[in-house]
């Protein structure tokens, strides 16, 4: 079949695997573009399965190596989801569905990260009191000086959370939306409505991502301070990166095919147009973004503040080390409270217990 005789997939329909190997060696570059995703994949997943075998042998926290763990697969999930979206074109939807699932999950455990940096929610709460949080932070509120500071309290905090990951709920509601009415025909290109609905489902994802990112960087600059030696820059860093990626760069390239800025070529329709395009970049910016996130997250350095080479106990506790020095505390306050009741005692009964040796 050859290029000149399946211009109508441009008119809305997407090929299926079948159709669009027939005529692979007809659309410039994409069979390059399939050869190097097809290496470039397995390449990252053997480096990741390096990196959960060094996580789960050298970071005894249970929950901080649970979150390390899943933030560390969020760069080989998209290269997974990418690779299979574009040897499935029909299933492009369906994969960045996929990997933005996945992103949701991530985002709850890098903030769960944090906060287990910092000893538990309440050792947060404790060291950031008085903390004064500036709303005037790029990307959109960097120039809103007057804005009045909030100190860092369980009520802001859980505000900063939800603003953060409101994207991970309304990102995959949004794409599975927008599949739906891609079935129903509703955002094809014979659809009257097709422009205004892209647009709005758009414009959507743009303003929860950039919700996202604000409130990310209003916590990260209020933590960075007392997290210095976590090396939490560059993690951030990472974790923000992955953002812009799977929302804003996909997205964006939605509108820009929906408009023709990228303009059609065969076999791929509108939809598929942006989709193909932001796989394809993914890998490649995946495939980059892995070693920074490798450096920062695979190590035991800015993991775990105590002698490397030290063996240390595994324990579940969400604050790791905040497990024994509770238990110190515990003890402590209950041989006080002991005292105290054994003096009681001996006040109120006079000589009818005998004579109390002092031990």
């Amino acid at each position: 079949m050859s290029v000149l005789n399946f211009t109508n997939f441009c008119n809305g329909t997407t090929p299926d695997t079948k159709e669009l190997y027939k005529v692979l060696d007809d659309i410039d570059g994409f069979k390059g573009v399939l050869i190097f995703s097809g290496i470039i994949t397995p390449i990252v997943l053997c480096f990741f399965a390096e990196a959960v075998v060094y996580t789960v042998r050298n970071i005894p926290y249970s929950d901080r190596r649970y979150c390390i763990l899943w933030i560390l697969g969020v760069y080989p999930i998209f290269c997974v989801t990418a690779l299979l979206g574009l040897f499935i074109p029909r299933a492009a939807g369906l994969c960045t569905f996929t990997a933005a699932a996945y992103f949701a999950v991530v985002l709850f455990e890098f903030m769960h990260l944090i906060v287990d940096y910092f000893g538990g929610l309440e050792a947060m709460l404790l060291q950031m009191k008085g903390t004064k949080m500036s709303v005037a932070r790029p990307p959109t509120l960097c120039l809103f000086f007057f804005l009045p500071k909030f100190e860092m309290t369980r009520r802001n905090f859980r505000i900063l959370e939800i603003g953060v990951l409101q994207v991970a709920f309304l990102r995959p509601l949004t794409l599975f939306i927008t599949e739906l009415l891609s079935i129903d025909g509703r955002v094809g290109p014979t659809s009257e409505n097709a422009r205004t609905i892209s647009l709005t489902i758009n414009s959507i994802i743009l303003a929860t991502s950039v919700t996202a990112i604000q409130c990310l960087l209003i916590f990260f600059y209020a933590a960075r301070k007392y997290l210095s030696k976590f090396y939490i820059g560059p993690k951030f860093l990472c974790v923000q990166i992955a953002l812009i990626l799977s929302n804003v760069q996909s997205a964006l390239l939605s509108i820009l095919s929906r408009y023709n800025v990228i303009e059609c070529y065969p076999p791929f329709p509108f939809i598929v147009r942006g989709y193909q395009w932001h796989l394809f970049l993914v890998t490649i910016e995946s495939s980059l973004m892995l070693i920074p996130t490798l450096i920062f997250f695979r190590t035991v350095k800015g993991n775990i503040l105590l002698d490397p080479h030290r063996k240390l106990r595994r324990t579940s506790t969400f604050a790791g080390l905040e497990s024994s020095a509770k238990l110190r505390r515990r003890r402590s306050s209950t041989t006080v409270e002991g005292d105290r009741l054994l003096k009681s005692r001996n006040s109120q009964s006079g000589s009818s217990y005998g004579t109390v040796i002092e031990l």
